[in-house]
């Protein structure tokens, strides 16, 4: 009965995502009418959607269950894959109980499945809502609260596809946000001393080369966040062709304080790091350089890739910081 219960639930949660999916889908086009975008709406959409992404983690991560182990969700109680204790009696009773446990893990795979659709679905509205913030403005509480979210997936396991459309709404709002920068920077540097020690060294975020590389999500954050530093001029911006583009006339100054901008961020996440790292006590000062090595090896490894940029300048800044020092 329960989990029939959860099932009904899931379908409904997917309903409502449905509808959250379309609502977002219009207001994200250009030109829309401003009439659509009551703010109101917006923090519905966005409570729902984090109450689901607490769900869909608690669902893929037994660790975040235990601390965080909702009162009312369609995700269902206790791990999955555990078996049901069991104590056999005559050979009846034993060919009752089994297939009892087969429909019970029946049952427990369609909603397993439901949990995956639900996700799939969160990572499409993830995706919307970064297309928002270049149509429009959204107050601060919600970007906080958007932050908030997307920060608190990146301690979770097993939710890599949610992660990565996580990483890309923080790099939309640190673009287009810059007023909130030095916040996300802050965040971020929180969330490496956040992180389990078991955690620091796992690399989840599949690189696009021929070895198939991968580095720690927090890296690839990092890099995101100096990439979206330098912000395209508004005619650029606009512009609905390659060859509009071509049309454009810059500033001639444009490259510099593209190149400065991209500096203040490595500089102000090297500083808070190393301002945490003037706080830490002696024993927790060896995993704090751990850390640090594991992100110069990440930013090493995506150096010579075309589609990361900013592992140059990054390094660059660590170099002299760490002279520096």
């Amino acid at each position: 009965m329960m989990l029939q219960l959860d099932l009904d639930v899931a379908s409904s949660v997917l309903c409502a995502l449905e509808s959250i999916h379309v609502a977002l889908a219009v207001m994200a086009h250009n030109n829309m009418p401003k009439q659509l975008y009551k703010e109101e709406i917006i923090e519905r959409i966005l409570e729902f959607s984090k109450h689901q992404i607490t769900g869909v983690m608690s669902a893929y991560d037994p660790s975040y269950r235990a601390l965080h182990k909702p009162t009312e969700n369609w995700a269902p109680e206790g791990d999955e894959d555990e078996e049901p204790e069991v104590h056999y009696g005559s050979a009846s009773k034993k060919r009752r109980t089994l297939k009892g446990v087969k429909v019970k893990k029946s049952a427990l795979n369609k909603v397993s499945g439901a949990v995956n659709t639900i996700q799939q679905k969160l990572c499409t509205i993830l995706g919307l809502l970064k297309d928002l913030l270049l149509v429009e403005k959204l107050s601060d509480s919600c970007i906080l609260q958007l932050l908030k979210t997307s920060f608190t997936t990146l301690l979770v396991d097993n939710i890599q596809l949610l992660q990565l459309k996580a990483i890309g709404l923080i790099s939309g709002i640190f673009y287009s946000y810059t007023e909130h920068r030095t916040y996300v920077i802050d965040e971020m540097v929180q969330l490496l001393w956040k992180l389990p020690y078991s955690k620091r060294a796992q690399r989840t975020y599949l690189l696009p080369d021929e070895e198939q590389r991968q580095i720690q999500m927090v890296t690839a954050l990092l890099i995101q966040l100096v990439h979206n530093s330098a912000n395209l001029p508004e005619a650029l911006r606009q512009a609905s062709s390659g060859s509009h583009i071509l049309e454009i006339s810059m500033d001639a100054s444009y490259l510099t304080k593209c190149h400065e901008a991209i500096t203040e961020t490595c500089c102000l996440f090297w500083t808070r790091v190393l301002q945490r790292l003037a706080t830490v006590k002696n024993q927790d000062a060896s995993e704090v350089k751990v850390m640090i090595d594991n992100l110069v090896t990440d930013l090493l490894i995506t150096l010579n890739l075309p589609e990361y940029p900013a592992s140059a300048p990054i390094l660059e800044v660590t170099y002299q910081t760490i002279n520096f020092v």
